[in-house]
């Protein structure tokens, strides 16, 4: 083998593990706290017609489905924008998307006298779990929330994407942030969200003068306030959104 060859190949590891580690070190390798899927990133190129995106799961013994439109344009225009590692950005609370899917979560909550916040964030725990790399090829992807919903799939950063989104769409006397969290040996990190409100309790980050519960978006079953042990004694940063 040649010795231009030789240093061509060593550069290239060079730059892989430099990139890998730059994931690392700034979260972009999330930690699945759910359980993984094969299911594949959407592919739709056309900005005509319409997306027909339907979810069941299951809360307090009921059976839950909701059935929203999204037109093909507004996926796509989400699809097409530039992705930036400013992570509140993704967080969408005023696209009519989200407004109609909280706005329809509030009101089943209401009706059957469940906590709010706690049904919404059922809901996206149900969402189906998959990594950036097996979903879209890419270490790290984030996608917004109309983007999850179509693509029927996210990590950890998209279901706290879509939760702050969700709640933050309605009058709820509520405020959210997103909490970044990486283990003190620089291994993989994960992303959830922070819920200020009264009457909970359990887990939480104090920020700009309030306390906001631990919200864990990825699997079913987790409380408001609960953190798995998983990511206790991570290293926490809040992002306000």
């Amino acid at each position: 083998m040649g010795t231009n060859k030789v240093i061509t190949i060593v550069v290239a590891i060079f730059l892989t593990l430099v990139v890998l580690g730059a994931a690392v070190s700034q979260g972009w390798i999330y930690l699945n706290l759910g359980i993984s899927n094969d299911n594949q990133n959407h592919d739709s190129t056309s900005t005509v017609g319409n997306s027909t995106i339907t979810y069941s799961w299951s809360y307090m013994g009921t059976d839950w489905t909701l059935t929203e439109t999204v037109a093909n344009a507004t996926y796509i225009s989400y699809h097409d924008l530039p992705k930036t590692y400013h992570y509140p950005s993704y967080v969408t609370k005023s696209d009519a998307v989200v407004v109609n899917i909280a706005a329809e979560l509030k009101g089943d909550a209401e009706t059957r006298g469940y906590n709010t916040a706690q049904f919404i964030l059922s809901f996206v725990q149900n969402v189906p779990y998959g990594t950036d790399e097996n979903t879209t090829g890419f270490v790290n992807y984030p996608r917004y929330p109309v983007e999850t919903l179509v693509d029927h799939i996210g990590d950890c950063k998209d279901h706290s994407f879509l939760y702050a989104s969700l709640m933050e769409s309605q009058p709820e006397n509520v405020s959210m942030v997103l909490l970044q969290l990486m283990p003190n040996n620089g291994g993989v990190g994960h992303m959830a969200t922070g819920m200020w409100g009264s009457g909970y309790s359990g887990t939480y980050f104090h920020y700009d003068g309030r306390d906001y519960y631990y919200c864990e978006t990825t699997s079913p079953g987790w409380k408001i306030g609960q953190m798995p042990p998983q990511v206790e004694g991570y290293d926490v940063t809040v992002l306000p959104v």
